[in-house]
């Protein structure tokens, strides 16, 4: 049997979690979770009584720590999730985890000669705008967000590792906007128990496109990279663009519950939303208000691009329908809220 060892940073997370599920459905890999000290590992140890500690290794690491050699030794390949996800941070905070943490595992994978690694990045290395069906050949030109300047660094530090040494490949992620699935626990899942308690609202009707990827697809994207005989280049991974009217329809239908009736002007919810992040950075909060100027430009403005690159590249077909995917979100939304 040919053992493939991947190393999974993040591997608690949202998309982590659901990536680990994913590899080890395939019995000839060994996947070495790597966490950060201190976070909920009991789905990793679910995982690893299912599987054994010979398919699933956790291990507790931080990203400038000595600790992080350590999870990368002996490794085949990495998957490197670990980020600094909010839309709420300083901007060298995000820099440093973004950029010098991506920078840090790059460096021990050289020392280790690791000879593939998938980094999953973002769409906001795109500046907002109208964005109708953008491919990977849009300028990366993000100038007002920090997240998406630091992804643009993280990636720039990814090609160069890739073309420093010979026996290495890389491919780099940019998944759909709107990531929603199992294991969710603050993502998307607060846009559908916004639904759920009627406290959603729309921005100019819904009109705008976004672009939405289901998690058990994404991962099946990250484990064909992985399978993959050679990659190399930047791939867009979702299932498509609607928008949020037709989106948010899907979900209510599915759902049972009506559609939303609040709405506003894109120019009303930006005023606000800053009127919110004027008072929360006033009183120097460390938690986000309850609206951001960021997230009414991801609710408000044409966010739609092709993942028709990696698709044809791979002959990729996701899993699992929008139909599924929401019928499995829904599900675990009621496992883990049973009095709704």
């Amino acid at each position: 049997m040919n053992v493939k060892r991947v190393l999974v940073t993040g591997a608690n997370g949202f998309l982590g979690t659901n990536v680990v599920k994913e590899l080890l459905s395939d019995p000839e890999t060994v996947v070495r979770a790597m966490v950060q000290p201190g976070t909920p590992v009991n789905v990793m140890e679910q995982f690893r009584q299912e599987v054994g500690t010979d398919r699933l290794e956790i291990v507790s690491a931080d990203l400038f720590a000595p600790t992080l050699e350590e999870a990368v030794e002996g490794s085949d390949q990495i998957v490197h999730l670990a980020a600094l996800v909010t839309d709420w941070a300083p901007k060298q905070l995000f820099w440093k985890v973004i950029v010098d943490g991506t920078k840090v595992v790059l460096d021990a994978a050289a020392k280790f000669k690791v000879g593939r690694f998938v980094y999953m990045s973002s769409l906001t290395v795109h500046e907002f705008g109208n964005h109708v069906n953008d491919d990977e050949t849009t300028p990366r030109d993000m100038k007002s967000f920090p997240y998406g300047v630091a992804k643009i660094g993280a990636e720039d530090e990814v090609t160069a590792w890739a073309s420093a040494g010979d026996g290495r490949d890389f491919s780099i992620i940019r998944p759909g906007f709107s990531i929603f699935g199992p294991y969710d626990r603050g993502s998307f899942i607060n846009v559908v128990d916004a639904l759920l308690k009627n406290g959603f609202g729309f921005i100019a009707n819904g009109k705008a496109i976004q672009n939405f990827v289901y998690v058990g697809n994404l991962a099946a994207a990250i484990r064909v990279m992985l399978d993959a005989p050679s990659v190399s280049g930047v791939y867009n991974v979702s299932d498509g663009n609607l928008s949020w009217h037709d989106f948010v329809k899907a979900w209510c239908d599915a759902a049972g519950c009506k559609m939303p009736k609040l709405n506003t002007s894109f120019g009303g919810a930006m005023f606000f939303a800053s009127l919110l992040e004027g008072s929360a950075k006033l009183f120097r909060s460390k938690k986000p208000p309850i609206l951001t100027r960021y997230r009414i430009r991801v609710a408000g403005t044409n966010l739609g691009y092709s993942a028709e690159k990696f698709r044809r590249e791979f002959g990729f077909v996701p899993p699992f329908s929008l139909e599924e995917g929401i019928r499995r979100t829904l599900e675990y939304y009621h496992a883990q809220h049973p009095e709704k």
